[in-house]
């Protein structure tokens, strides 16, 4: 399913802008998936994914959160807990990528599809 051509050319711009900083690892610049609001607000298509980067900026948080406590937990078994730690930090740091590399695919076709799994969750109405 697809959005208004006119929608999306109008601000495919800034949601591409907010969608590839969501595909950077640092939730400083996820935390900007706002921008497609402040733009145009009214716009389904700056809704949308800004609701997007808002969920996955949520997921990163989750899942640096998991990574953290596996690392605490795990760092109880020398040598191999380190590298187990490391292993899962970077398999959710993976998925996360993965998801905003879809995103961003999906924000430039105009697509309303959302990322896998958790794309359906409207927070932004």
């Amino acid at each position: 399913m697809q959005f208004d051509s006119s929608d999306v050319e109008s601000n495919k711009g800034v949601v591409l802008v907010a969608a590839v900083l969501g595909c950077i690892p640092m939730v400083v610049l996820k935390a900007l998936f706002f921008l497609p609001l402040v733009s145009n607000g009214n716009s389904p298509y700056c809704r949308h994914y800004a609701n997007q980067g808002l969920l996955l900026l949520i997921l990163d948080l989750i899942f640096s959160a998991v990574g953290w406590v596996c690392s605490k937990v795990l760092s109880i078994i020398p040598l191999l807990g380190g590298i187990l730690s490391w292993l899962v930090s970077g398999v959710l740091a993976l998925i996360v990528l993965v998801f905003a590399i879809i995103n961003v695919i999906h924000a430039a076709n105009g697509d309303k599809s959302g990322i896998p799994i958790i794309g359906g969750i409207e927070l932004i109405k």
